[in-house]
C-alpha cells in the first residue's frame, strides 16, 4: 500500500513537546467507505515490553479534524494484521513517529494461548 503524509499532529504528553506524522492511504481516496480514513502509525516507550514491538496503529478520520485541533485517543492504537497473521506485511512506523513516553493505553502484545 502507498501512503502519503496528510499532516502532522502536535500534543504534549507528560510536560513534552511532540509530534506524529499522520498518512492517507492513497488507494482510500477514491473509496466511498475510507476516503476520510487517515493512518496514525507510532512508536512509544512500551514496544517490546508490554506492546508489539514494532509499533502500533491508530485510524483518524478527517471529520475528526475540528478548527485544527483533534484529539487523539490512544485507547483505539491497535496491533498490525502482522502480528496475528504471517501472510500481512505492516507498514513499520516511521522513525519521526517515535514517542519516547510509555503509551500504557489501547491493545497489548499478542501472546499465543
Amino acid at each position: 500500500a502507498e501512503y502519503v503524509e496528510y499532516g502532522t499532529f502536535h500534543f504534549i504528553l507528560d510536560g513534552e513537546d511532540h509530534q506524529l506524522t499522520i498518512y492517507r492511504r492513497l488507494a482510500h481516496i477514491r473509496s466511498p467507505l475510507h476516503r476520510d480514513l487517515l493512518f496514525l502509525p507510532f512508536l512509544d516507550a512500551t514496544n517490546g515490553e508490554s506492546t508489539y514491538a514494532g509499533g502500533r496503529y491508530l485510524d483518524v478520520r478527517i471529520g475528526e479534524i475540528q478548527e485544527g485541533t483533534l484529539t487523539v485517543d490512544f485507547n483505539r492504537a491497535y496491533n498490525p494484521l502482522c502480528v496475528y497473521n504471517e501472510k500481512f506485511s505492516c507498514p513499520i512506523p516511521p522513525r519521526q513517529n517515535r514517542i519516547n513516553t510509555p503509551i500504557p493505553a489501547g491493545e497489548k502484545a499478542f501472546v499465543e494461548p
